[in-house]
């Protein structure tokens, strides 16, 4: 009898994910081009990190100049922890591409192992991925939230439960992009509606199930 122990059935498909991970790191600084946005939202997180205030000056009124207040409360504590901002943001925007690549691990397992990593390399190959993180914006960090709130979702309705993970994502989105206060209230109505069409499906199939019943005693019969 061997003694090889067998490797888990998705152990191929994450080594897949890593090695995507690298190449994508690997375009991504080609050509890396800090665009200005990025040095504003650092302007903002320095002076809430030393001055406690949200200001583009030291001492000016507080104005809202940046596009993602998460990503400027994220370098703010990375900078108070003594992190240079410019190596916190390539370290946020890696964490959530890997987090994008984890999801579409999770996302693809019904697929071959061949379309799985097909599926990896698109998304790691991806140009706004890779602009988005060579030039040091909160893009990456948006479409992971988008990206595991979809799963989240679908586990939620594959479960007839809505969990704490849900909620979480639906109130991080707002933090993380303007465009949050319009997914986040539109997909929360959404998920205040979804437990009764679970009633009305439930009922349906209760119904279809009595029916089935009754005509099999019929036929007994």
């Amino acid at each position: 009898m061997s003694s090889r122990i067998a490797a888990p059935p998705d152990t191929a498909p994450w080594l897949a994910a890593i090695a995507c991970l690298a190449g994508f790191l690997v375009l991504a600084g080609v050509d890396p081009r800090i665009v200005d946005d990025t040095f504003i939202t650092f302007q903002y997180a320095t002076n809430l990190a030393e001055h406690g205030r949200l200001t583009w000056w030291r001492d000016g009124e507080m104005v809202d100049g940046f596009t993602s207040l998460g990503h400027v409360l994220m370098l703010a504590a990375s900078i108070r922890l003594g992190i240079d901002p410019m190596a916190a943001n390539m370290a946020i925007n890696l964490a959530a591409m890997a987090a994008i690549l984890a999801a579409v691990v999770i996302a693809t397992r019904p697929l071959r192992l061949g379309a799985r990593i097909i599926a990896l390399g698109f998304v790691a190959g991806s140009a706004p991925f890779v602009m988005w993180y060579a030039g040091g914006l909160d893009g990456i960090l948006w479409a992971a939230a988008l990206v595991w709130l979809y799963l989240a979702v679908a586990q939620a309705m594959e479960k007839g439960r809505i969990g704490s993970c849900v909620w979480a994502l639906l109130v991080a989105l707002p933090l993380i992009r303007p465009e949050g206060l319009i997914v986040a209230p539109a997909v929360t109505a959404w998920l205040v509606l979804l437990p009764f069409s679970w009633i009305a499906r439930s009922s349906t199939q209760r119904g279809s199930t009595t029916r089935s019943c009754r005509n099999g005693r019929n036929l007994r019969a």
